[in-house]
């Protein structure tokens, strides 16, 4: 145990100002009180220097303990320094106070006073109370001088004691001090004396004090306790100064209550340091830094829109699985009006979910803002918002480019630069009305969610929303009580009519639909395209069997927007429900209607299928007969035997060219036109190698055909040809022979 006995040399290397013959003087005049007479051997069993000098006072020698109230702040500070600091470093993850390294103490000084001394101001209400005070002894003492002759004084006192309690003399200071009893007038009076000073009749025992009277030792450990991120209570950091310190041997004279009252003052006037010290920058930033206040009432309706996304505190059926999950409400709120322009949900957040709820805003607001505010969160920071490359190197521009927004970004961890957090907080009383209510924390969950809470999960079995009834059910909130409550800064106005009066006169919607649906790459198949468990079909989408883009919004799954890979719109394709299996025998008339409208659509198809076909071979045939075989078969013997096993379908006649857009094919003399026959058309992409290869034999290369042509020579496919070419060659010779004489045929 750390002792708190020092000898008198000992007390005299830490105090300068005195000598050892003068410390010693203080103690035999009994000026230290706190010290103890030992004898050698005690002094050697607590480890206290004796030297090798006998004497003292009948074997002993005096040692000063270092809590003696004679002793200066700064001594017992050096003496905790150099004596009373454990040995060794402190064990890994401890405490500073738990090792002797305190809070503040590392330049040699304790921890300042709250306030110094001299700063405490006395109250107005101790003012008043004086002032009273003064008054009544005034009013006393002419009292006493008014009766003295015909009376005794103890009568006249009793008299005028009597008087003023009663309430009746005086009414108005007894309202300011109440009942007064002759032995505090005689207080005050002897107080006062012969002067009017009213400071002298200021209750000293409240003010004037400064902080609660702890000991450096206890304010230099408490302090280091309670001002840690870990945040020890005020009954527990007074534990463990007690404690550190009866293990150092020093004593601790304050009660838990005067801690208690240090911590309170402390906390109370420096409570920015309290806060960061505990909680951290942002605890500091969000409760101690002042905010700055914005007036929205200088804005316009619809000129910034602040965006932010919220995990919805219930659940709702997954479209995908059934199962429930707790989607992504992301919204647009009108800064000015603080009605929510637009929303969208979607499982999770991103680019998709935040355009779709930013064309939802746009079409409810009629117009397009100037400015949106978002949050930093990695989806509104996506390269799909902020681009501005070209769109031919970038492949995509930011969307709030295309539409002439400017893109504001809120600072990261910064909720108080969000006006929409407020609309959040208020839209937590309407996830509470829902019975798949989840909680808004873990400490708030509701008792179906709670462990071993059998009773409360039997009882719980509601019927998930989807998240169509979901928006609408938001957008019902939204309407009946959100846009009914009083507008923040215009007064004698909602929400709601606020937001109305300064809507615009609208948008088209469909020119917003290319930018900000979501979006997907489907297969189309017999049915036409399957998404989210449902077959979504158009007589269009007959015959595809090719890749496609769908393009949908997840709160209107009724039709999806059906796009080639190239863009080009193809058609609007419609959820296609299944119908009664024995409609005919066991369904209503309208299952019997929808299936045999289906019917006669399944044989209005195959008719046109048919039809389609026989044209198109019609025009095979002709344009295969009009083919220069010669030239194709001495470039390429195999090119027809090619053509019969790919079935490709030659362009038909009636498709027309705008002739801006043909570039005149190079031909070859024999193939050079008639002023009949003008110059072919060449497709601005080919399908496969061959397809150009093809071309290339029948009208002819370009300069830019010659790499393709050495490429392509040097390929599998031109060697698999060159090799079959000798196998085949005497079916090819028959082949030519056979044509040399058909009309419209080739002769060499």
């Amino acid at each position: 145990m750390k002792r708190h006995l020092l000898s008198i040399n000992e007390l005299a290397a830490l105090w300068p100002e005195k000598t050892a013959t003068a410390i010693r003087i203080m103690v035999s005049r009994n000026i230290l009180r706190e010290a103890t007479w030992l004898d050698k051997i005690s002094a050697r069993a607590q480890g206290l220097p004796w030297g090798d000098r006998g004497g003292g006072r009948g074997g002993k020698r005096p040692f000063i303990s270092i809590i003696d109230p004679r002793i200066p702040e700064d001594i017992r500070h050096k003496y905790l320094v150099a004596y009373a600091a454990p040995d060794g470093d402190r064990a890994p993850g401890l405490l500073p106070a738990l090792s002797g390294i305190s809070f503040g103490s590392g330049d040699g000084h304790a921890v300042p006073a709250i306030n110094p001394p001299g700063s405490v101001e006395v109250p107005e209400k101790a003012k008043e109370e004086a002032r009273a005070k003064a008054d009544l002894v005034a009013a006393w003492r002419g009292y006493r001088d008014g009766n003295r002759r015909e009376h005794r004084l103890g009568e006249v006192d009793g008299e005028f004691e009597a008087a003023y309690n009663s309430g009746h003399l005086l009414p108005a200071l007894f309202l300011k001090l109440g009942r007064v009893s002759l032995k505090s007038l005689y207080r005050w009076a002897e107080k006062l004396g012969d002067t009017l000073d009213l400071t002298l009749l200021i209750p000293a025992w409240h003010y004037g004090k400064g902080e609660p009277g702890l000991t450096n030792e206890e304010k230099t450990i408490f302090a280091d306790c309670l001002l840690q991120p870990n945040r020890l209570s005020i009954g527990e950091a007074t534990r463990i100064v007690k404690a550190v310190l009866r293990q150092r041997g020093i004593l601790s004279p304050s009660s838990p209550m005067t801690f208690r009252r240090w911590a309170e003052r402390f906390k109370a006037k420096n409570g920015h340091v309290w806060t960061l010290l505990r909680d951290g920058e942002k605890a500091l930033k969000d409760t101690q830094i002042f905010s700055i206040k914005r007036d929205a009432s200088r804005l316009e309706v619809g000129q910034v829109l602040v965006a932010d996304g919220h995990r919805l505190n219930f659940q709702v059926k997954n479209p995908s699985t059934g199962k429930p999950c707790r989607p992504t409400l992301v919204s647009y709120l009108d800064w000015a009006s603080g009605d929510q322009a637009g929303f969208d949900i979607m499982l999770e957040e991103n680019t998709q979910v935040i355009a779709s709820a930013l064309r939802n805003a746009i079409i409810r607001l009629g117009k397009l803002p100037e400015y949106a505010l978002q949050d930093n969160g990695k989806a509104f920071r996506a390269k799909f918002f902020t681009s501005t490359e070209d769109l031919q190197e970038a492949g995509l521009c930011g969307l709030y480019g295309r539409l002439n927004i400017t893109p504001l970004f809120a600072t990261p961890y910064n909720a108080r630069a969000k006006v929409i957090e407020r609309f959040f907080k208020e839209f937590a009383k309407f996830e509470r009305l829902l019975l798949s209510f989840t909680g808004t924390s873990i400490l708030d969950k509701p008792a179906w969610l709670m462990r071993n809470e059998r009773f409360h999960r039997q009882l719980h079995s509601p019927e998930l929303p989807t998240i169509g009834q979901t928006a609408e059910m938001v957008r019902t909130w939204i309407e009946a009580y959100w846009e009914e409550q009083d507008h923040p800064h215009i007064k004698g106005k909602t929400i709601g009519e606020v937001f109305n009066e300064g809507r615009g006169p609208g948008v088209d919607p469909a020119a917003l639909d290319d930018l900000m649906l979501s979006h997907e790459v489907k297969t189309i198949g017999p049915n036409g395209i399957r998404f989210l468990g449902a077959d979504y079909y158009d007589d269009a989408l007959v015959g595809l069997r090719e890749r496609a883009i769908i393009k949908y919004s997840i709160t209107d799954l009724a039709t999806v927007r059906v796009y080639d890979l190239e863009g080009r719109s193809l058609c609007t394709a419609k959820r296609f429900d299944s119908v009664h299996p024995l409609a005919a025998q066991l369904g209503s008339a309208k299952d019997l209607s929808e299936v045999r409208h289906l019917q006669n659509k399944q044989k209005s198809l195959t008719k046109a299928t048919i039809r389609i076909a026989r044209e198109t071979r019609t025009l095979i045939s002709e344009q295969k007969k009009a083919l220069p075989w010669a030239d194709i078969v001495e470039a390429a013997p195999r090119i027809p035997d090619q053509l019969d096993k790919a079935h490709i379908e030659l362009l038909p006649h009636e498709e027309r060219i705008p002739a801006a857009a043909v570039k005149p094919a190079r031909l070859t003399t024999a193939q050079a036109p008639t002023s009949r026959d003008q110059a072919p058309s060449r497709p601005a992409r080919f399908g496969q190698a061959i397809d150009r290869y093809k071309f290339i034999i029948e009208h002819g290369a370009e300069p830019e055909d010659e790499p393709f042509i050495e490429a392509f020579k040097k390929s599998d496919t031109y060697r698999q040809l060159k090799e079959h070419l000798d196998a085949k060659e005497r079916k090819y010779a028959a082949f030519r022979a056979e044509h040399s004489t058909t009309e419209g045929g080739y002769s060499r």
